[in-house]
Parts: C-alpha cells; sequence; structure tokens
C-alpha cells in the first residue's frame, strides 16, 4: 500500500445535502511505515456507470470514435447492435423473468434473455461478430408457457419495444447474488476491506427487502499454478455459511497480470444452481486483473456471458486499483449484454493503489457499501399492483427493529410529472440524470404525496434520491415521451 494513510469518513453537505468524502491525515504513525485505517464497512468509494442507459448520449458516440474498437478486435466482443423489449401487463405492471428470445427469419435464435424487475430484456444479434446483422429481425417472448411476438423491431437509438400482454400481477420472490472476487496477490492491498464491504452489503441488503428470498454463493479465483485456479461456495439459503466462507479467503498467488477470470465465470455461470425463477440473479465480478488473451479464453468468455444472459444472470463488474483499460472495456461489454452495469472504485478513500479513471461523463461517488445495496434494491424492487414504485429506507440502527418503511412513487415511466408519497418529512429529494446531474430538487418535501415536475427533462431514466438523518435511499425512474 502506498502513500500517507487518511481516516476516511462518510459525510454530507449540510447546504447541498451532497455525499462528502473527509480525508485526513491526522492518523499517520509519527514514525515507522504510514498505516491504512483497520478495516470496517463504508471506507472503500466507489462510482456507477450504465453504458445501457446512456447508450445515445454515451455509448453510441464512443462507436463512432472509434474508441472501443481495439478492445472489441482484442476479445471479440461486438455491441454494436441492440434491440430491448419491455414486458408488462394491460395495467403496466413489469413482467419479470419471462424469456425473450431474438430470432432470424429462418427461425435461428441469436440472443436469448430474460426481462428484469422493470419488464425489460436486452437482446444483441451479433454480439461477437465484426458484422452487423441485416436479417429481418423479431422477437418470441414466453410468458408461463405461451408464446408472444414482436414481428418488427426498433433499435435501441429509437427506444423501447414496448409489449402488453394479458397477465396476472405477480413477480417472483427469489433473489441469488454470487460474489466472484480476484484473490491472487495483488489484491492484497484492497481484499480485505472488500470483505468487510461485502459482508455488510448481505446483511443490509437481506434487512432491507425482508419478504423476499435471498441465496448467496461465492467464487474466489486466482490463475494456473497457484493454490487454486477456483474455490467457491454454492448458492444457498444459508447466508452465516457463506459470511463464513468469505471471512476465511485471502489474498495470494498470481505474479503474472493476466488471472482466469474466464475460469471464474464458467464456475459461477456453469456450476452454480441458479433458481428457476427469480426477481434477480446478479454476479459481482471483484477483479483487478484482465483474463489471459487467448482466443480459448475469448471463446469461454463469450459462451460464459451469453449464457447468463440466457439465465438472467446480471454481471456488474467491480474494478479495483490496478485494473487497466481494456479490462475496462472487457467489463463494460459484460455489463452491456447482460442487463448490469460497470463499478469502479476510487482515490477518494486513500485505500490501496492507484485506481483507473473511468471512461464516463460526471458520476457520484458512493461509499461502496451503499452503492450495492443501492443496485441490489434497484435489481430487486418491482412496482406494486397498483403501479406504484418503491424506495425503501433502512432501519436506523440505533432504534429499535421495526417495519421496513417506503416511499412510494408513480406513475413510472412518467411523461411531465409523477407523484412521490413520502411516509415522513425527509430533507431533501434530487433527481438525477444517467450522467450523475442534478436535474430537479425538493427541499424539505411534505409527508403524503408530492407533485414532482418533470417535463422538459429528456426521456431516459433517472435516479430518485431521498435523504434522510444522513442517509441516502434511492429508486430508478424512467421518463418517456408523450
Amino acid at each position: 500500500m502506498d502513500g500517507i494513510a487518511k481516516k476516511v469518513e462518510i459525510a454530507f453537505d449540510s447546504e447541498t445535502y451532497e455525499e462528502r468524502i473527509i480525508l485526513s491525515e491526522d492518523d499517520t504513525p509519527s514514525s515507522g511505515t504510514p498505516a491504512q485505517p483497520a478495516p470496517r464497512a463504508g471506507l472503500l468509494t466507489a462510482g456507477e456507470w450504465n453504458d445501457l442507459h446512456n447508450w445515445n448520449r454515451h455509448w453510441v458516440d464512443l462507436l463512432a470514435d472509434g474508441e472501443t474498437d481495439q478492445y472489441q478486435k482484442t476479445y471479440g466482443f461486438y455491441p454494436r447492435q441492440r434491440y430491448t423489449v419491455m414486458l408488462t401487463n394491460e395495467n403496466d405492471f413489469p413482467i419479470a423473468d419471462a424469456v425473450a428470445q431474438l430470432k432470424s427469419t429462418d427461425g435461428k435464435i441469436l440472443w436469448e434473455a430474460r426481462t428484469d424487475n422493470t419488464g425489460k430484456a436486452e437482446l444483441w444479434p451479433a454480439l461477437f461478430n465484426p458484422e452487423k446483422e441485416t436479417a429481418k429481425l423479431r422477437a418470441e417472448i414466453w410468458v408461463q408457457g405461451n408464446k408472444h411476438e414482436i414481428s418488427t423491431l426498433l433499435p435501441a437509438v429509437e427506444g423501447f419495444n414496448h409489449l402488453k400482454i394479458n397477465a396476472e400481477c405477480n413477480a417472483p420472490k427469489n433473489v441469488d447474488i454470487v460474489w466472484a472476487v480476484d484473490a491472487t496477490g495483488s489484491m492484497g492491498d484492497e481484499i480485505e476491506y472488500l470483505k468487510t464491504e461485502l459482508l455488510d452489503v448481505i446483511g443490509r441488503a437481506k434487512s432491507r427487502n425482508p419478504e423476499l428470498s435471498y441465496r448467496m454463493g461465492t467464487v474466489f479465483y486466482r490463475d494456473k499454478g497457484d493454490e487454486y485456479i477456483t474455490k467457491s461456495s454454492g448458492l444457498s439459503p444459508d447466508i452465516p455459511n457463506t459470511v463464513e466462507f468469505i471471512q476465511k479467503q485471502f489474498a495470494g498467488g498470481g505474479g503474472d497480470y493476466p488471472e482466469a477470470v474466464h475460469s471464474a465465470l464458467e464456475e459461477a455461470v456453469f456450476s452454480q444452481k441458479w433458481s428457476e425463477n427469480a426477481v434477480a440473479r446478479i454476479c459481482f465480478l471483484v477483479l483487478d486483473a484482465s483474463p489471459h488473451q487467448t482466443p480459448e479464453v475469448n471463446a469461454s468468455l463469450q459462451k460464459s456471458i451469453r449464457e447468463a444472459a440466457r439465465l438472467g444472470i446480471r454481471i456488474v463488474p467491480i474494478a479495483a486499483s490496478g485494473i487497466q483499460k481494456d479490462t475496462e472495456f472487457l467489463m463494460k461489454f459484460f455489463g452491456l449484454a447482460t442487463n448490469g452495469s460497470y463499478v469502479f472504485l476510487t482515490d477518494h478513500s486513500g485505500i490501496g493503489g492507484k485506481h483507473l479513471e473511468p471512461t464516463t461523463d460526471e458520476y457520484k461517488v458512493e461509499p461502496l457499501n451503499s452503492l450495492l445495496v443501492r443496485l441490489i434494491t434497484e435489481y430487486t424492487s418491482v412496482e406494486t399492483c397498483e403501479g406504484k414504485s418503491e424506495i425503501r429506507f433502512d432501519n436506523d440502527p440505533q432504534q429499535q427493529p421495526g417495519p421496513v418503511m417506503q416511499a412510494l412513487y408513480y406513475p413510472n415511466p412518467a411523461v411531465d410529472q409523477f407523484t412521490l408519497e413520502l411516509p415522513f418529512v425527509v430533507q431533501s429529494v434530487t433527481i438525477y440524470d444517467s450522467e450523475g446531474k442534478a436535474v430537479r430538487k425538493l427541499e424539505n418535501p411534505v409527508e403524503g404525496p408530492n407533485t414532482v415536475l418533470i417535463n422538459g427533462l429528456a426521456a431516459g431514466f433517472y435516479t430518485i434520491r431521498i435523504l434522510n438523518n444522513g442517509l441516502m435511499q434511492s429508486g430508478k425512474l424512467m421518463v418517456v415521451k408523450g
């Protein structure tokens, strides 16, 4: 670990209610080797960037500028042609975990995915082919054994392909999460902190969504020639057992830069027993090095990503210190292909080595544990049968346990305005666009219904963040054109 040890605190600006990272050097010993703060949850800082949500305003520009060309060729991933299907019932309740198949005119399945908790599925006709698929494409959607079809598809740059069907208001309650973690020696500067963060996230995610059935598993991996290539614990509702397994792991081995990323994905995707029905399946892939760059490894990565999409597993990479640009883009490709996102540690914490500056526009720095809890909540929350979306509040650890409090907002998607029902008075509500810029803010909104005007906002995804007693809770809002 290099540099001066820093004391790290997460605080909020009293005027803007924005998260601030406070760094000080007063914990540096007077002599000897500078020490890092003892591992505890909330120290690591991170950002998130979702290229799917920034497709037209960011990713398409990167493609046009040729910035991704060399990385596409290196790994054989070509995330250019994209079609998004949105499936709801006739009352606009999203239908989760439905099978969506992209087919050519001769009936060949080009891509298969599952709809997420918002009813969306991402379909890619030529993800591993540099040549564009020119055949006429259609989508087949399967719900409870019944086939539905979208015969004419709009590309993602033109919008979603919305299909309404006659179906009950119902969503699966199962949630599967696998933590795949690079445990080679180069992760030594951050792995103990990461373990602490993961353990905190596991507890908070379960307490925030008590009605869901969680299973968790792990895959720790190194490389060929090390003590092991992969070491795993299977998906299980026995969360304490998963916690105990994580606590026993440590960094070691490695020595060269590339690691057995492909083996970790093979273990996570093909060897874990994922639920047949689930509202969310997530694989958090924590790493600081690229896979080996060989045709065999590329073929393995492609096979795993195709299968992850087919099973509805979101791959969410978490890039640690030492990651290089080619790995960053490969991780972005993983997120795009599986309806996931891209998370990266930042230098704000002062922990670990130098972190690569991400290829993004503006982004928001968050404590890593809070960011991961936010993502899990966003991936597992579904609208009520009355068409209302939820934002849940963590119980105050200083108070006696009580019922989980929640805010409701509707309609979602929204056009010119939406209603936000608050269970109590909060400090502020801020709406951020996909680039992390605040576009609307309500100071001290009242308990009960609040009307929030969003006319003039561009169509796309926005984040609603509610500040209450120094804690930030969030939810996703989709804005569409009238």
